[in-house]
């Protein structure tokens, strides 16, 4: 094998390519409808950063939810919110957290 090839192997080895922001949202939207089929409808992309050690997407869905409390003249559609941690290189999910917002 020539030694250009494999430097571009060892590169690719040490900084594997990293999958695209669509890549991530689309992998958790698959998630949260394989996880919940029958929660929450409205789904919709609320936030998305990569972790601080470049490792995760970290991929916020909210979806309309019933379950969620409201004071007794709020008439809004409640809505809740998940995190997706997805790996950065495979798109496969790491966890699922419930985001609070305050």
């Amino acid at each position: 094998m020539a030694p250009v090839a494999k430097t571009k192997e060892i590169a690719q080895a040490l900084h594997p390519k990293k999958i695209t922001v669509k890549e991530a949202v689309a992998s958790a939207m698959y998630h949260f409808h394989e996880l919940f089929p029958m929660v929450g409808a409205n789904v919709m992309l609320e936030e998305i950063e990569m972790s601080d050690d470049d490792k995760f997407w970290l991929v916020t869905l909210g979806y309309n939810s019933e379950s969620v409390r409201r004071g007794p003249l709020d008439f809004s559609t409640p809505r809740a919110y998940k995190t997706f941690s997805i790996d950065s290189t495979s798109a496969k999910l790491k966890s699922v957290k419930i985001r609070s917002i305050a």
